[in-house]
């Protein structure tokens, strides 16, 4: 009975990209975009946020999206 290891190198690779994205996509997402959204305490100046920064918005919407989907290719 052998084990093959052909491959694995590879997919390695792969899961450190999908890591290194996710953690770009994160820092944006949490660190910059939802930051400038978020007002603690204050509901009417984050929706005032909201509205005035739509495209803002958008992109964290998609940044958390790529944050899923590349935490999905990683596990």
């Amino acid at each position: 009975m052998s084990i093959s290891c052909k491959g694995i190198g590879f997919k390695r690779y792969k899961a450190g990209v999908y890591l290194f994205i996710m953690a770009i996509a994160a820092a944006f997402t949490y660190g910059y975009a939802h930051r400038t959204l978020l007002v603690n305490g204050d509901a009417m100046q984050t929706l005032k946020n909201i509205q005035e920064s739509g495209a803002w918005f958008e992109l964290e919407i998609l940044g958390w999206l790529v944050v899923m989907i590349e935490d999905l290719l990683v596990s």
